[in-house]
C-alpha cells in the first residue's frame, strides 16, 4: 500500500466527515487507506463514520490521549509505505498525494513534506518557523518580530511573512496539520513524544528529525484548505506555553528555564493587557489570565 492517512478525531464529527469526503473525492492514482483515531469522543461519531465510509478504519480510544499519541496509535496500525498525518479540519481541493510522494524519490534526506495551508478566502496561513530559542521567544513575547524589519527574519519562532510561504523552502518546523512522510522515518523516531498532549509536539518531532539528519520541506505548489486556523482557544494558548516549557526542559535545561519562565509570563501578560483589556475582549482576558496562573506553576 502506498499511503496511510491518519486523522485524529475528538468531537469534530462534521469536520472529520468533510475531511474524509474530500479525501475520497480527490485522491486518485495510488493505493491508500484512511485511519480515524477517535480520542474518546463518546458521542457515537466513531460508529457513524465507520458506517458512512465503509473503507475506513476506526480506532476508538478509551480516553482522550491527545493529538500526538493518537497519531502514534494510528501509525502502529498503518499498512502504507508513507503516512499522512491530517487534522480533521483539513479539506483537500486537489489530488496532492501522488505528487507529494514523488518528492521523496528525489530527496533521500527529506523527512516531512507539507503543503501550503490556505484559508477559505484563499489567503496564505503562516504555519512554521525556527526552533524555539531564548532570543526568538524574547522577540515573540515583546512583539518585536511583528516589526517590519524583524518580520522577515528567518530565525523567528513564528514566521509570519507571506514571502516565506510563496516558494519551496526548508523550515525548522511546520505545523502538523498535513504532514506526509515515510513510515520508516516515523518509526525510527518512535513517533510523537506522548508527554505533549497537544501543541508543540510537532516542533519536538521536527527537532528530533533534524538531529537524525532529515529535513522539513514546504511545497507551496500543493495546497490544502485549513478551516479553523487562527481560532485561538484557552487550550491552544495554555498548550503552547506548556509545550514550550517541556521543549526547553528536554533540550535546553538549566538556567535558561528561569529566563524562559520570565519570557512566558511577559508574553501572557502583554497579551492579557493588550487583547483582553485595551481591546476589551473578555474571552482573551480570561484565557491569558488563566495562562498566567498556569505558567506560574511551571517547575524545572
Amino acid at each position: 500500500m502506498d499511503l496511510s492517512i491518519i486523522i485524529p478525531h475528538y468531537k469534530t464529527l462534521k469536520l472529520t466527515e468533510g475531511c474524509e469526503e474530500s479525501i475520497f473525492k480527490y485522491t486518485k492514482g495510488l493505493d491508500f487507506e484512511v485511519i480515524v483515531v477517535d480520542n474518546a469522543s463518546n458521542d457515537g461519531s466513531g460508529g457513524y463514520l465507520k458506517k458512512k465510509f465503509s473503507k475506513i478504519k476506526v480506532i476508538e480510544n478509551k480516553k482522550n490521549l491527545g493529538f500526538g499519541e493518537a497519531c502514534n496509535i494510528g501509525a502502529s496500525k498503518a499498512e502504507g509505505e508513507y503516512l499522512c498525518l491530517l487534522n480533521s479540519d483539513i479539506l483537500l481541493k486537489e489530488n496532492i498525494f501522488p505528487e507529494a510522494l514523488l518528492y521523496f524519490s528525489k530527496n533521500i534526506k527529506l523527512g516531512i513534506l507539507a503543503p501550503r495551508l490556505v484559508s477559505e478566502n484563499g489567503s496564505i496561513q503562516y504555519s512554521g518557523g525556527s526552533f524555539p530559542s531564548l532570543s526568538n521567544i524574547f522577540f515573540w513575547s515583546f512583539f518585536i518580530d511583528d516589526l517590519p524589519f524583524f518580520k522577515k527574519s528567518p530565525n523567528a519562532y513564528h514566521m509570519e511573512d507571506k514571502s516565506f510561504y510563496q516558494r519551496q523552502k526548508y523550515f525548522d518546523w511546520l505545523q502538523a496539520a498535513c504532514w506526509v512522510m515515510p513510515k520508516k522515518i516515523y518509526q525510527k523516531l518512535a513517533g510523537f513524544n506522548s508527554k505533549y498532549f497537544m501543541y508543540v509536539e510537532d516542533i519536538d518531532f521536527c527537532y528530533r528529525l533534524s538531529l537524525a539528519g532529515y529535513h522539513v520541506l514546504l511545497a507551496p505548489g500543493l495546497k490544502v484548505l485549513h478551516l479553523q486556523k487562527g481560532k485561538a482557544s484557552e487550550e491552544s494558548i495554555k498548550g503552547e506555553y506548556r509545550g514550550l516549557w517541556l521543549f526547553f526542559k528536554t533540550y535546553r535545561p538549566g538556567f535558561g528555564l528561569v529566563l524562559l519562565k520570565f519570557l512566558l509570563i511577559a508574553n501572557a501578560f502583554f497579551r492579557y493587557f493588550i487583547f483582553g483589556i485595551l481591546l476589551v475582549n473578555a474571552k482573551r482576558k480570561k484565557d491569558y489570565f488563566q495562562a498566567l496562573g498556569r505558567i506560574a506553576k511551571f517547575r524545572a
